[in-house]
C-alpha cells in the first residue's frame, strides 16, 4: 500500500526486521534448551497429559511439543497430519489418541501469506528451537499470539485458519474441563468468554498458594467472570504437573 501511495518505506521494513531479530534473539536466549531437559521430565509431562481426552495449551513454547514426541510413542493427534494444516482434515479416528490444540500458536508453527499453516519439525542434530529464526519459507512467519488485550488476541486467531480451528473447538468443548497455570485474566477474556457458552458445566481451576485474602479477592474475580459454570478450586501444587519434581534448575 505505501509503495503505491509513493510512500517511502525503508524506514518500515528495517524497524520490521529489527523487531523480528529480537523476536528470535529472545525465544532462544529464554526458551529452555531441549538438552537441558531431563527425560524424566518429559516422561512424566507426557503421561500426565495422556490421562486426558483433549489438551488446550494458550502457551507457545516447546514444552508439551517435546513431551508429547518424547520417543515418538504416539498417542497424541495435533491436527497436522503432514506439514501443512488441513482444514479438510481434521477428524480423530483413534479413539485413544488425546487431541492437542495450541489455541494461541507456537514455536514450532508458521504462517505462509497464503494464510496456510505449516508444523516445522526437527531436521538432523538441530531441534525447533534451534532452527528457530533460520529460513523455512521465503514468506513464513512464527504463528504465535502476542497481542495485548482479548480482542486484539481474537483478531489474531481469526485471521488464522489453524488458530480459528483450535478456538472453535475449544468453544465447542465437551465435558468438563481442569485448567492449570493460567489466570483467565481479562487479557483473555475470549477463552472465559467460551467457556461461558458452554453452560452448566464444572471446572476446576488451580491456585497457587497465596495469603488468604489474595485467595480470596482471585476467587470472587473469578467466580465472576464465569457466573454460569460450576467452578471448583485446587492448590496447583498438587496436580501431578505441578509436582516440584519437573522443575528444571536453570544452567549456570
Amino acid at each position: 500500500m505505501n509503495q503505491a501511495l509513493g510512500i517511502q518505506i525503508d524506514l518500515i521494513e528495517e524497524r520490521y526486521k529489527s523487531i523480528k531479530r529480537t523476536l528470535i534473539e529472545t525465544g532462544r536466549n529464554f526458551h529452555i534448551p531441549w538438552k537441558s531437559i531431563p527425560n524424566h521430565v518429559l516422561e512424566d509431562v507426557r503421561n500426565e497429559l495422556k490421562e486426558y481426552d483433549r489438551v488446550y495449551s494458550t502457551n507457545y513454547d516447546l514444552i508439551i511439543y517435546w513431551a508429547i514426541m518424547h520417543q515418538n510413542l504416539g498417542g497424541f493427534k495435533d491436527y497436522f497430519f503432514d506439514e501443512t494444516f488441513d482444514l479438510g482434515n481434521t477428524e480423530i479416528w483413534g479413539r485413544d489418541d488425546t487431541a492437542v490444540l495450541y489455541l494461541h500458536g507456537g514455536l514450532h508453527l508458521y504462517r505462509l501469506r497464503s494464510g496456510n499453516t505449516l508444523k516445522r519439525r526437527s531436521e538432523g542434530d538441530r531441534n525447533i528451537l534451534d532452527l528457530f529464526g533460520a529460513l523455512y519459507y521465503e514468506d513464513a512467519t512464527s504463528l504465535f499470539v502476542s497481542e495485548g488485550n482479548s480482542q486484539e488476541k481474537l483478531a489474531s486467531i481469526n485471521r488464522s485458519d489453524y488458530l480459528s480451528f483450535a478456538y472453535n473447538q475449544f468453544s465447542n468443548h465437551q465435558g468438563g474441563l481442569v485448567v492449570f497455570g493460567h489466570s483467565l485474566s481479562v487479557s483473555d477474556r475470549h477463552i472465559v468468554d467460551a467457556i461461558n457458552t458452554w453452560g452448566n458445566r464444572t471446572i476446576a481451576i488451580s491456585m497457587l498458594p497465596d495469603t488468604d485474602r489474595n485467595i480470596r479477592t482471585a476467587k470472587a474475580q473469578l467466580l465472576g467472570r464465569m457466573p454460569e459454570i460450576e467452578v471448583y478450586f485446587y492448590n496447583a501444587l498438587t496436580h501431578p504437573l505441578g509436582s516440584p519434581d519437573l522443575k528444571v534448575e536453570p544452567e549456570v
